[in-house]
């Protein structure tokens, strides 16, 4: 655990998810960005529980109301786990934009964060608070990404572009990534600058 405290929008938010998906669990760019003093878009919720809508519904009325839903991938790398992900707009502008990304019910919603491409980016928070990876301290202390997860050109590629966005909130953080994903991360830039030499 650390001592980053969720803010109290976000707490009160999450009580009332958890009061219909006991699991709910956060994970991905909301507490990376808390934790670096980066504006937050939105927040990722992942859970296992079977979904009421009308419940959750109503536990959001007043601060959220119903966006949009997305069947199918949501997250890179997870796809054989995520089900959907379904869409709620803050209505008071106190908390951002709310994703519960539905995962399969063999699925322990925390180990999410050891899945994550990036070492900054592997935090997650529970009912009972705040944890993170030896990955995730490093980059902090660092300020670098650190590729984590390498296992296809076309899931490296994916990462870099992901990497190249975040540049807009992490400037000048480098990239970094082990010796054993040399070959792969070689491969991606080449197909990404083929792709733009072609396009451009």
């Amino acid at each position: 655990m650390t001592q980053l405290k969720l803010p109290e929008a976000w707490s009160l938010v999450m009580d009332r998810v958890r009061s219909v998906l006991p699991s709910a669990f956060i994970a991905g760019g909301a507490l990376r960005d808390l934790d670096n003093g980066r504006p937050v878009k939105d927040i990722d919720v992942f859970f296992t529980d079977e979904m009421n809508w009308h419940e959750i519904d109503k536990a959001l009325a007043g601060i959220y109301e119903y966006a949009r839903e997305c069947p199918g991938q949501y997250l890179d790398g997870a796809a054989a786990e995520v089900s959907g992900t379904t869409t709620y707009l803050s209505l008071t502008g106190f908390a951002p934009e709310l994703n519960l990304i539905q995962l399969d019910q063999s699925f322990n919603p925390a180990t999410i964060i050891d899945r994550v491409d990036f070492g900054i980016c592997q935090i997650g928070a529970d009912v009972m608070g705040v944890s993170v990876t030896e990955a995730y301290r490093h980059d902090k202390v660092n300020e670098c990404f650190t590729l984590t997860r390498a296992e296809t050109v076309e899931g490296v590629e994916r990462s870099i572009k992901r990497y190249e966005r975040l540049q807009q909130k992490y400037q000048g953080w480098p990239l970094y990534w082990k010796a054993e994903h040399a070959d792969l991360v070689h491969q991606a830039y080449a197909n990404i600058a083929m792709r733009e030499d072609i396009g451009g």
